[in-house]
């Protein structure tokens, strides 16, 4: 009895830390993408540009003192010591530090080449960041090792909170870029002013050769799949604001944060029930192959008619909700929306390769579609920011083409069950968007931008959940099935 009611209050952790976990990831979505609109109608593209172009290095550095380094061996180890603890601290610090001082022997020289001196300063103060960072990586690995999520969700709520209204302050007294500069200082200094009120655990000087090297085994490879996953997004960037310059950059760094905020909120959401189901059934090869093909259609059927729409009404969304300045990003959101649309058909292999116990797999494909998309943005940058973000839309192809050629190799799944899982959603997606245009010319052209976006968003909301039914009715009835009895109990009140 007592280990069946140990069992429960496990389920109950896991289930609480898992809606904890989710808690998170929506509400950085939403305050950073309510922050990133505020800020483009404060700021206009040359100043956006300078702070987004010092970002972009920041963010690139940060792979090497973020999760592969620090949370991977933090939380994967099972004998965790106190030297561990402080040996990856203390390594990621002096990582962090040596980082700083290239920013600020460096920066003057990368102002220089890309004409605008005014980045020399942002970056340098910029950097600082990258210390406070090796703090706040160890201590929130320390808290998801001990599924400490709900103390996660509240300090990004409160940190990004804290950040952003000291950003939009900055803007409001025309600091320019240095008002994204103190938003995202003061959203890691309030952070680790959290972590440190509520941790448990304090960074200590037992310094072990031997500790750094039980944690090297694993920070290794992982260091390598993190540059890979998310240091490659930002080598791009890198590489594109030096061939686009900031003011150009501004274009291609907008549409990247409009598109993918959304994109990842919505892979994010749906990994983060895909994997613990597919680890679930890995022994099964053919249950697996069903579950991966359901999850990848009913994926199909909430992100395609999003993006495909946002690619058609760009020129409506972009101006109602950053302003007529950015009117540049248009063709930029456009070619990144229908590259997400067309990512979703593929989004579910790595999740299974995962659950089977293979990541590496990945890494080789990975490698391939970054060195491609890197060749495209250097041929095709010096053409503007649109050209520039087809070489994110090539990645987006590239990954469903790998799709298409690995996951039938570890699942009973061909490519052509695959397409057709995908087929349905995409001729509703399109059905739908369609409808929409037709609305919009015939019975919204006269409104206001924002209320445009307001009933076009609603409308396709419900339509997006008509066609969803349509490809996935189990998952339909399942809702209406569990909808039914909260009725049922408001109306016995």
């Amino acid at each position: 009895m007592t280990e069946a009611r140990g069992g429960t209050r496990t389920r109950g952790a896991i289930i609480c830390s898992a809606a904890w976990a989710m808690a998170e990831a929506g509400t950085l979505a939403v305050v950073s993408f309510g922050t990133l609109l505020a800020m483009a109608w404060l700021l206009g593209p040359v100043e956006f540009g300078i702070a987004a172009t010092a970002l972009t290095v920041v963010q690139l550095l940060l792979v090497l003192v973020g999760a592969g380094l620090v949370s991977g061996p933090l939380i994967q180890r099972e004998d965790l010591r106190q030297e561990h603890v402080d040996s990856v601290f203390w390594t990621a610090f002096g990582i962090a530090s040596l980082l700083v001082v290239a920013c600020w022997l460096g920066a003057d020289d990368l102002a220089r080449r890309l004409g605008q001196p005014a980045l020399a300063p942002v970056l340098s103060v910029f950097s600082l960041m990258l210390l406070p960072t090796a703090y706040e990586s160890v201590q929130v690995a320390l808290m998801r090792r001990d599924f400490g999520f709900r103390q996660i969700a509240i300090r990004t709520f409160v940190s990004r909170v804290a950040g952003a209204g000291l950003g939009i302050a900055v803007a409001l007294m025309d600091g320019g870029p240095w008002s994204i500069v103190a938003q995202h200082l003061a959203t890691v200094v309030v952070s680790v002013a959290i972590l440190r009120a509520w941790t448990h655990r304090r960074i200590g000087l037992r310094i072990r050769r031997g500790a750094l090297r039980d944690v090297m085994g694993f920070s290794a490879p992982a260091m390598l799949t993190e540059a890979m996953s998310a240091g490659g997004p930002r080598l791009l960037q890198f590489v594109a604001a030096f061939l686009l310059g900031p003011q150009g950059f501004a274009f291609l760094h907008i549409g990247l944060r409009l598109v993918d905020t959304l994109r990842e909120l919505v892979t994010d959401l749906a990994n983060n029930f895909a994997f613990p189901i597919f680890a679930r059934v890995q022994e099964d090869r053919p249950r697996l192959a069903s579950h991966f093909l359901t999850a990848t259609a009913t994926l199909c059927a909430v992100g395609m008619p999003a993006f495909l729409g946002l690619a058609a009404f760009a020129d409506i969304l972009v101006p109602a909700l950053i302003g007529p300045a950015w009117a540049e990003a248009i063709p930029v959101v456009r070619v990144l929306a229908f590259g997400a649309a067309i990512g979703f058909v593929g989004a579910f292999c790595v999740p299974l390769l995962w659950a089977m116990g293979r990541p590496a797999t990945w890494l080789a494909p990975r490698a391939f579609d970054l060195a491609v998309a890197l060749v495209v943005l250097l041929l095709l940058a010096p053409h503007g920011p649109t050209m520039a973000a087809i070489a994110w839309a090539a990645r987006q192809v590239l990954e469903l083409v790998f799709a298409l050629v690995i996951c039938p190799r570890v699942v009973p799944v061909s490519a052509a069950m695959l397409v057709r899982a995908a087929a349905l959603p995409a001729l509703l997606a399109v059905a739908l968007v369609l409808a929409l245009v037709v609305v919009e010319r015939e019975m919204l052209a006269g409104l206001g931008g924002i209320t445009q976006v307001g009933i076009l968003a609603l409308l396709g909301a419900m339509l997006t959940m008509l066609a969803t039914g349509a490809v996935q009715p189990v998952l339909a009835q399942a809702v209406v099935g569990w909808m039914r009895p909260r009725a049922s109990r408001r109306e016995g009140r």
